[in-house]
């Protein structure tokens, strides 16, 4: 091999490397943005799931306490004869 040659073939795996390196980069930064976009992706799914959570939490609540006001009943005794009504009622 003569000089020209060995400089050449230097050359080419420079290039080589380069193109390599170039690439390399371009796919940890691709991958780099699927991640990013992944845990947004995520971090949003859990807050929506945190607000339907929340409010399904206050419906049941709401729900339980009307039931609660609805089951509870009173005895009334008029004239010695016990009615039960609910609270609302009497």
């Amino acid at each position: 091999m003569n000089e020209m040659e060995v400089q050449n073939s230097a050359r080419q795996i420079r290039q080589e490397r380069e193109e390599s390196r170039a690439r390399l980069k371009q796919e940890r930064e691709q991958i780099e943005k699927e991640v990013l976009q992944g845990r947004r992706r995520f971090l949003l799914e859990r807050e929506k799931f945190r607000m339907e959570y929340e409010a399904a939490e206050k419906e049941r609540q709401r729900i339980s306490e009307h039931n609660v006001a609805t089951e509870t009943m009173v005895d009334i005794n008029v004239g010695g004869v016990i009615f039960e009504e609910s609270p609302s009622a009497s």
